[in-house]
């Protein structure tokens, strides 16, 4: 018979397995969208035309845009799955406090 202390520590090592592989394709999956995104949008700016370009400060642009990426990747980070989580964790707890 398997001991208390074995469970246990199975179940440890299961969960922790489970949350690197989250972690991890959460990340992949994050700067795969990431990537899209800047693509078309690269392609977006390459089809404006040359008087927009003349009229706009390239700096500006380049901030805009890095700036406005990099606040998606941050919202598309780890921290997503973990509010997703949440989000489900909340409403099962919701579910059993109304079933009882």
């Amino acid at each position: 018979m398997i001991g208390s202390t074995t469970v246990l520590l199975l179940t440890a090592v299961f969960l922790g397995l489970l949350n690197y592989f989250s972690v991890y394709y959460m990340g992949v999956l994050s700067q795969s969208a990431i990537t899209g995104l800047r693509n078309k949008l690269y392609h977006q700016i390459i089809q404006l035309d040359t008087h927009f370009f003349e009229s706009s400060k390239t700096g500006d642009l380049m901030t805009r845009l890095t700036g406005d990426v990099s606040n998606l990747q941050n919202l598309i980070s780890s921290n997503m799955l973990s509010i997703i989580g949440n989000f489900f964790y909340f409403y099962r707890c919701l579910g059993l406090y109304f079933l009882r």
